[in-house]
């Protein structure tokens, strides 16, 4: 996510914090966010999504609940949306679900945290211009590198030493 602060200077987030829908294609999506107007949730086709023609690429940012997650796709798909980005529910926090879309393939949805889609949906509301890019993370995040692997391997070893080591110092007595 990218966007210019109040200072001027253009500011980039990175982070591994969206789950791609059940029905997605898993590939790459660019463009302007835009929220549909009126209604967070983006439900009826009729959904206006007032955005600048002379940003071509857009994103769909919605609000989770009061439709399923097929009508919002659809819904912001056919307005020309290049990707829809469900965030969750109030009070849910940053938590995610898989979004099970069956009625709405072709295009790039993901679920993000109510946090991080709060704080999107408040630039946007600012006038600041928020450019995202959707990409494909590591497919088992961050706890599968081999370096974590390695320390749990290790961990692992010592505590059976230790264990073994007590029990064979206990039977000895």
């Amino acid at each position: 996510t990218r966007y210019v602060n109040g200072n001027n200077t253009t500011v980039g987030k990175y982070c591994e914090c969206g789950v791609y829908g059940r029905n997605s294609p898993l590939d790459q999506a660019s463009g302007i966010v835009v929220l549909p107007t009126g209604d967070p949730h983006g439900c009826r086709s009729d959904s206006d999504y007032s955005r600048n023609s002379s940003y071509p690429p857009w994103i769909a940012l919605v609000k989770r609940g009061n439709c399923t997650f097929s009508e919002k796709i659809n819904a912001a798909k056919d307005h020309g949306a290049a990707a829809v980005v469900v965030y969750n529910v109030d009070g849910s926090g940053n938590d995610t679900t898989h979004m099970a879309h069956s009625e709405a393939e072709g295009i790039v949805a993901i679920m993000i945290g109510n946090f991080q889609g709060m704080e999107i949906v408040k630039m946007v509301n600012n006038g600041v211009d928020v450019t995202m890019i959707i990409d494909a993370g590591n497919p088992h995040g961050p706890w599968l590198d081999t370096y974590w692997l390695h320390f749990l391997s290790i961990s692992f070893f010592i505590v059976t030493a230790a264990s073994f080591s007590y029990f064979v110092f206990i039977s000895a007595n």
